[in-house]
């Protein structure tokens, strides 16, 4: 046996917790000894650091618990008055259910006489997502450490491919493929389809042999960039498109059994191909890169817009790329922007401050355009000169400014929110424009906007609006 194999053995312990109360954060992954059916989407462990979530129903469990006379959990909502959880011990209902507001970090005690039993927490969940941050129980529970001994006789399919991360179980810090590879990402983020090495993050991928080299199938940011512990990297300069069964990291000549991957920006991983044998016969080339993007439809001298559309706005966020997504519009113009904000505990309200413009996609940022392909215009982009096309009974533009620098500030002026933004263009037309609009209790955005549905189709890079099922002109009638 290779004495130098840092994972060839690992003895499992138990540990009886007879403290008062035992702590356990939901932050990065499941606590060891707790199941969850399903799993969660995800993990939200910095920013709001929400902890588990939830977008179904679910259950968690802890086996084998004794005393137990308390469970206090610290859980959120996306939405007020949806979703609720509740508490049994065994058989007996511990306190009552609960009710979620629509807040972080929201307090709930479960109180019981001594009983012992599995603890079991019940997620409802009706809308939109709830998440589990930690849970602290009165009692004596019994924790199993898990074991991992990779065996150094086991025989490799040639490549060995880790796909989907979901299928690995249910503790996500690290996950296992027939016992032999093991994979830690920190600060990362794992889900049904894929795991996520944020930026500064580390991948650590061992076998109990040498590995000699591995391929990722997933998606890069622009300008990505990875140090690896061993082996020679070869990835796209540039992609933002999820890249099926082709690959947008390589590495050759790894040599050891231990890989570990610092991502300098944000990777996503749909496969992980590991190969022992020879190196991967791949190659990148061709596909990603800034040639994939092109600035057609904005003008080549630059000029000066200046822009007010009011209180005709639309945000919503995105959980997957935290951020906002913000759509402006008057009878000229639409405007397209995504501002990344992992910070907000409130996920309709964008957080006031001064937004840089620029491609680092880290949160305080609004995206720069990376340009725009044969079906859509990344943002940020401001379009303009609308026709009607007959044939999809929609309005496309003939005109789209990328904009690439510059400011966007938010403010909050008692029940209003305004939006001032000072930019340029990929062609250097200054565009200077704001939104103001009304905050609501029960929406968090102006009523009248909170209920329309809009829909963006695209045809050769051009946008075809409708909204609510019905086609309407930049003026707001309707088409018939």
């Amino acid at each position: 046996m290779n004495m130098k194999k840092l994972f060839a053995l690992c003895l499992a312990l138990v540990a009886v917790m007879t403290v008062s109360a035992v702590d356990f954060s939901f932050l990065t992954s499941m606590p060891k000894g707790w199941t969850s059916n399903p799993d969660p989407y995800g993990f939200e462990s910095t920013g709001s650091a929400r902890g588990a979530q939830y977008t179904s129903s679910a259950t968690l469990t802890l086996t084998g618990a004794t005393e137990v006379t308390e469970v206090k959990i610290v859980a959120a909502s996306n939405v007020a008055g949806k979703n609720t959880i509740a508490v049994k011990v065994g058989n007996t209902t511990f306190g009552s259910t609960e009710t979620l507001a629509k807040a972080a970090d929201q307090n709930f005690t479960f109180a019981g006489s001594k009983t012992n039993g599995d603890v079991v927490i019940s997620i409802t969940r009706s809308e939109k997502s709830i998440y589990i941050k930690t849970v602290s129980i009165t009692g004596k529970v019994v924790i199993g450490q898990d074991t991992m001994q990779l065996d150094t006789t086991y025989v490799y399919d040639e490549p060995t491919i880790v796909e989907p991360f979901d299928s690995l179980g249910s503790n996500k810090a690290y996950a296992f493929i027939d016992n032999n590879i093991y994979i830690n990402v920190t600060q990362g983020a794992r889900y049904n389809e894929y795991f996520s090495c944020n930026a500064g993050a580390t991948m650590t991928i061992a076998a109990s042999k040498p590995i000699k080299g591995i391929t990722i199938d997933g998606l890069i940011k622009k300008n990505f960039d990875v140090e690896a512990s061993s082996g020679d990297v070869e990835y796209m300069d540039a992609s933002e498109d999820e890249v099926e069964g082709t690959p947008v990291l390589i590495i050759k000549n790894v040599n050891e059994d231990t890989l570990t991957l610092t991502c300098v920006k944000q990777m996503r991983v749909y496969a992980l191909n590991v190969y022992f044998d020879a190196n991967p016969t791949d190659s990148i080339g061709g596909g990603g890169g800034d040639d994939d993007y092109t600035f057609d439809y904005e003008p080549t001298t630059p000029t000066d817009i200046l822009i007010v559309f009011g209180d005709s706005v639309e945000v919503e966020y995105d959980e997957t790329y935290a951020g906002f997504d913000v759509y402006m519009w008057n009878e000229d113009y639409e405007f397209d922007m995504f501002l990344y904000s992992d910070t907000t505990d409130d996920q309709t309200i964008i957080p006031v401050g001064n937004y840089a413009i620029n491609d680092t996609y880290t949160s305080g940022t609004v995206q720069a355009s990376p340009g725009g392909d044969e079906w859509y215009d990344y943002p940020t982009v401001l379009m303009t000169d609308f026709e009607y096309d007959t044939e999809y009974q929609g309005w496309y533009y003939n005109t789209a400014y990328y904009i690439q620098a510059g400011t966007v500030t938010v403010e909050r002026d008692n029940d209003k929110v305004n939006i001032s933004v000072a930019a340029t263009s990929h062609y250097g037309s200054t565009i200077t424009l704001g939104a103001s609009w009304k905050v609501t209790e029960s929406t968090g955005w102006q009523e009248v906007k909170a209920e329309k549905e809009v829909s963006k189709s695209l045809r050769n890079g051009r946008l075809i609006i409708r909204r609510n099922d019905k086609n309407y002109n930049t003026l707001g009638a309707e088409l018939r």
